[in-house]
């Protein structure tokens, strides 16, 4: 019996959302599955740090600040006090919650709570592997959509999509 080719699965971006799909595709059979994150830490908006423009010394040749240097800016939609405006349990999922991690976790959550559920459930199902952290995706395509001279860069010509990074 031949066996079956291991398929590759691409997931942009370690907020929740890449952390669910990671953690769901990871259980289909014969898959490799890789999450590109620009930042330095997993947890997208709930990575959340101090630095502001006025810290900022980037500098391109040793690849800092990835995630400035794409977006001219960091993002700025928490703050170090945030407390979540809706229950925990809505931030949860039903294979390992908040209360599995903290029996007696607050109804409302602040940011460090969440960000130490999503590390903590990357854990539990065995992810970190996965994770590409401080690796910024240029661009996703079709292989088909590649000029000829593209595809010859492209050593695996049965891709259907080619991602740079």
């Amino acid at each position: 019996m031949q066996q079956q080719a291991t398929k590759k699965i691409c997931i942009v971006g370690a907020g929740p959302s890449g952390i669910m799909a990671a953690r769901h595709l990871s259980e289909i059979p014969n898959t490799e599955i890789t999450v590109f994150e620009a930042g330095n830490d997993i947890g997208g908006l709930w990575n959340y740090n101090e630095k502001n423009t006025s810290d900022l010394k980037y500098d391109p040749d040793k690849r800092k600040d990835l995630y400035y240097h794409l977006n001219n800016h960091f993002h700025g939609s928490l703050y170090p006090y945030l407390m979540t405006n809706v229950p925990y349990f809505f931030m949860s999922h039903k294979d390992f919650s908040h209360v599995d991690l903290h029996p007696d976790i607050p109804l409302f959550i602040n940011i460090a709570q969440h960000k130490e559920y999503l590390d903590a459930y990357i854990t539990r199902f065995d992810l970190r592997h996965c994770f590409n952290l401080n690796t910024l995706v240029q661009s996703v395509r079709l292989y088909k959509n590649l000029s000829p001279e593209e595809q010859a860069q492209v050593s695996e010509e049965e891709r259907k999509f080619v991602v740079k990074t």
